[in-house]
């Protein structure tokens, strides 16, 4: 009897078979790579805000580490707060400065009793410097400059529902100097020498000494923290006579501004980086509203920045608390939160 024979080969179902089994192996395989990229690429994301947010903050530190007054909600907090000279192409949106509570503690705030506050003000001490007169008499001489960290609208601005659309900005002022130490130069004619090397950026008479200026231009006498509304709190130097005036002179205008340094103020920290600060529509887990209450009428408050003070003079503290997060609109938005208790002094 002869037996049967089968020819080699698959039939057409064992191929559609197998390539539908290869294919599916593709399809898993692709899937892993993808989101192994994805993961990746969000791992990035994260870290970078999280640098973004910790440089900030430190930013923020060394500034109150060297700070000799630290603004908050009263009249004379918010009279500083309004005569700052901040660009006009970045205007602050709606903002509080903190309510000082010498004998509180740092706690998320009771209904009906404001205390948190969304822009941080300061003044800070910028250089300490020994002027010399003709008569080879010496004067040791404070200059300060006031710094202010607030938010601005960014890009499409604050849209109901949008986590974005907030930057951080940073103002400081022109120099300051301390205008109690001007006042107590007895002699006259030291005193107007005084203000002319102020005026100039020198701290000598004797260009052989000194051929260059060393020191920004100090146009401006102040005496700390006082009240700016009150005359001679803020004087400005008269280049005529070399004296103090208690009203602006021109090109300076009525009432008293003080002038943004553009080198040192920035319109938005985070203009370049592709980051913003978390508005009051971020989800829960972005960390928006820890301390506050969350108002959303008009511009909103806080958004993603909330500053708390307490203390007496001697043992002043700072909270600072920012959440910012990748503008990145692919899968899910990094975000980074930052919390911090700055020492600082408050004289």
């Amino acid at each position: 009897m002869q037996g049967t024979r089968r020819e080699g080969g698959y039939t057409l179902l064992e191929v559609t078979i197998s390539a539908a089994i290869l294919l599916s192996m593709i399809l898993v395989v692709t899937n892993l790579s993808k989101s192994g990229s994805d993961a990746e690429r969000y791992a990035g994301r994260l870290a970078r805000a999280t640098e973004i947010g910790q440089e900030l903050m430190d930013d923020m530190r060394r500034g109150l580490h060297s700070s000799v007054r630290v603004f908050h909600n009263d009249a004379i907090g918010n009279a500083y707060a309004s005569i700052l000279e901040l660009s006009p192409t970045a205007p602050r949106i709606a903002s509080r400065l903190p309510l000082l509570r010498p004998a509180g503690i740092f706690e998320r705030e009771p209904v009906g009793t404001p205390y948190t506050g969304n822009m941080l003000l300061f003044a800070r001490h910028a250089w300490t410097a020994t002027y010399v007169t003709s008569a080879n008499h010496e004067y040791n001489l404070d200059v300060y400059r006031v710094y202010s960290y607030y938010l601005r609208s960014d890009g499409e601005g604050l849209v109901a529902g949008s986590p974005i659309g907030l930057n951080f900005c940073r103002f400081v002022s022109e120099p300051l100097v301390d205008g109690k130490q001007i006042d107590a130069i007895a002699d006259s004619t030291d005193r107007q020498e005084v203000l002319r090397l102020l005026d100039t950026g020198r701290t000598t008479f004797d260009v052989m000494v000194q051929p260059d200026p060393v020191h920004t231009r100090v146009q401006l006498a102040w005496r700390l923290g006082e009240d700016p509304t009150v005359p001679g709190t803020i004087r400005q130097i008269d280049t005529g006579t070399w004296t103090l005036s208690t009203t602006p002179l021109a090109p300076r205008t009525a009432p008293w501004r003080l002038q943004r340094d553009p080198d040192r103020s920035s319109d938005g920290l985070l203009q370049y980086r592709h980051h913003s600060v978390a508005t009051n529509w971020s989800p829960q887990a972005y960390g928006v509203g820890v301390f506050s209450r969350m108002d959303m009428t008009g511009d909103g408050f806080p958004h993603g920045f909330e500053v708390q003070l307490i203390g007496p003079a001697s043992a002043r503290q700072v909270l600072l608390r920012l959440a910012i997060l990748s503008v990145n609109r692919a899968g899910h938005r990094a975000y980074a939160r930052s919390e911090v208790i700055q020492d600082c002094r408050d004289l």
